[in-house]
């Protein structure tokens, strides 16, 4: 096995769960900010992201092959994702279900009889208005998961393409990401699928720096999408490893 330096000159070896969780505490407390902690104190600690990952883990690794993906590349998207969820992803998320239940009940006021539409209320407009947001374990956007459904199963000659601005068809695949957490992780797998063909890298690929872009490229693209695959590559260190480990 290769060893692999981690922070600053210490190396990493072969370990177990609580291990590896302390390692990973130890570059996530690095790295969270006293706010942004604070803001996901009632969501996932990095002990609870580790858990959920190991609970998954026939799953993801059944995914990871299905793809032909690394799963490391899966564990440490969902590391991020799982442990960052805050405050704010429960408003958004929370503005995504308004906004549909306020653009059905407009859809049934419009079809309704003049007469009852002049004694009926108006349907009252949401606060915040979102049509999309990232949610569930790989905190997906409807948008992305579309996209990626779109590009796998478009060699399929019976294959009809899902559209985004089919509102139905968008908070269908959205909240089936919300609800369903293994149908999140196979969306996981299969928008880093998706990715890894957009940058025209190969799925195997181990060049530490096409796995930074491919780390990058799940959440996005610009400034901010470049330091998390910087910061995520840390943490595909650190599973890379463990399962190496495990598995010989």
């Amino acid at each position: 096995m290769h060893v692999i330096p981690i922070l600053q000159g210490n190396y990493l070896q072969c370990h177990t769960v609580d291990q590896l969780f302390e390692n990973l505490n130890a570059l996530i407390s690095a790295e969270m900010s006293f706010i942004k902690n604070a803001s996901t104190i009632f969501h996932n600690s990095t002990r609870d992201a580790v858990d959920i990952i190991m609970y998954y883990d026939e799953h993801i690794t059944a995914i990871a092959n299905r793809f032909g993906i690394s799963k490391a590349l899966m564990q440490s998207v969902l590391m991020r994702e799982i442990r960052w969820v805050d405050l704010s992803d429960d408003v958004a998320d929370r503005a995504v279900i308004a906004t549909h239940v306020y653009q059905n009940s407009l859809y049934e006021f419009s079809n309704f009889p003049l007469v009852q539409r002049a004694l009926d209320n108006f349907p009252q407009v949401p606060l915040i208005m979102r049509e999309d947001s990232s949610t569930g374990l790989g905190q997906i956007f409807a948008n992305t998961a579309i996209n990626a459904h779109n590009w796998y199963y478009n060699d399929n000659p019976n294959f009809e393409p899902l559209s985004f601005q089919n509102r139905f068809e968008r908070f269908e695949m959205w909240n089936r990401l919300r609800t369903d957490n293994y149908f999140n992780l196979e969306m996981v797998g299969m928008v880093l699928a998706h990715k890894i063909y957009l940058l025209g890298h190969n799925p195997n690929t181990t060049n530490p720096e096409q796995i930074r872009e491919i780390l990058a490229r799940y959440n996005g693209t610009g400034d901010a999408a470049i330091l998390n695959g910087i910061v995520v590559f840390e943490y595909y260190l650190l599973f890379s490893v463990f399962n190496a480990c495990i598995n010989r």
